[in-house]
């Protein structure tokens, strides 16, 4: 496995970001979040997101009710395709060299009363791209989602499809949600037909496992808490912080994680420690993105110094306050083999 290394002086760390290499219908500009096999619109009482019917985008399929009233509304219903389908496939419109996330949600909860845990693939598709991966549902009632995709395209649509590869599995899907980025990170990493899938994104430091998202996150970003990932680092060479004021950020980002996250933070107990992370192997050429700032107060004589390394080789040297403001560092490298 690589390792990311961060050593030296005062060492903390906010949150980080891992990735391998519309129009408007909803109450949120720029979102799509769709009910598969629902029926009428719905608004969320926590995200206040708008979900709506699948009629417009797809003309296949049946749809089918999961009796779990203690699930997310959007995951009570699906739509499942019968063994006449090899390959169904919604179609999502998008604005053209805009870039987007897609992600998409799966709930058995045994619609069919068969109890086989059914495996299919799925593929999101546009113009000069296509990712294509297996979907293995693993629990009858827990909610699964693809990767998360970041892609700009140079189309005017995208299309979601489910693809059949047994006789004894039907491909379904619960939900997708389809969420338009602007500025900062994603648009200076992308280019038309170019897609990213995540990995991982963790909010270091924080305070409960509860997950972060719309609207917290403009973008509706998924973050997760870091106790949820144990082997992210050694628990007992840190201890975490917690800032209530606002961590500004300094060159006016518009894809920076929200207040929340970037208001905690994990520090090293000693300035002989490191933070190490360890990621694992993609095969891929890869993009992590850091993000640095200051939660606890300092004296004049203080300062946070400390390296960032990936496999002992220095990136980037922070060697300056970070009381006034945060920094986003992106690492884009390849993995090679052995490493």
């Amino acid at each position: 496995m690589d390792k990311l290394i961060l050593r030296g002086r005062s060492l903390l760390m906010l949150t980080t970001n891992v990735f391998a290499f519309l129009v408007s219908v909803s109450a949120q500009p720029g979102f799509l979040s769709i009910n598969c096999g629902g029926g009428d619109n719905y608004t969320d009482s926590v995200t206040n997101i708008t979900w709506i019917s699948d009629g417009n985008y797809i003309d296949v399929g049946e749809a089918a009710n999961v009796s779990n009233s203690s699930i997310p509304y959007p995951l009570q219903s699906l739509r499942h395709f019968s063994k006449s389908l090899n390959k169904s496939c919604y179609s999502l419109p998008l604005n053209i060299n805009v870039t987007y996330l897609v992600r998409l949600w799966f709930l058995f909860g045994n619609y069919n009363g068969i109890q086989e845990l059914p495996s299919f693939n799925v593929s999101v598709e546009t113009q000069g791209m296509l990712i294509q991966k297996i979907q293995s549902i693993t629990s009858p009632e827990i909610p699964e989602f693809t990767r998360e995709m970041i892609i700009t395209s140079s189309t005017n649509v995208i299309y979601v499809c489910l693809i059949r590869t047994s006789d004894s599995s039907d491909p379904f899907i619960s939900a997708i949600e389809l969420r338009s980025l602007s500025g900062g990170l994603y648009e200076a990493q992308m280019k038309p037909g170019m897609m990213l899938s995540s990995i991982s994104r963790y909010d270091v430091g924080a305070q409960s496992s509860d997950l972060i998202r719309y609207p917290q996150d403009r973008f509706d970003r998924l973050w997760n808490s870091d106790s949820l990932m144990s082997v992210l680092y050694n628990t007992t060479l840190i201890r975490k912080a917690h800032s209530n004021r606002t961590v500004l950020n300094k060159n006016n980002i518009t894809s920076f994680p929200p207040a929340v996250v970037m208001q905690t933070a994990v520090i090293a107990k000693s300035t002989a420690n490191r933070l190490r992370l360890i990621l694992p192997q993609q095969n891929t050429r890869t993009l992590v993105v850091l993000y640095f700032a200051e939660v606890e107060i300092l004296n004049s004589s203080e300062a946070s110094n400390f390296n960032v390394m990936v496999n002992e080789q220095a990136v980037r040297y922070i060697d300056y306050a970070l009381q006034n403001h945060s920094i986003e560092l992106p690492i884009t490298y390849n993995y090679t083999q052995g490493s």
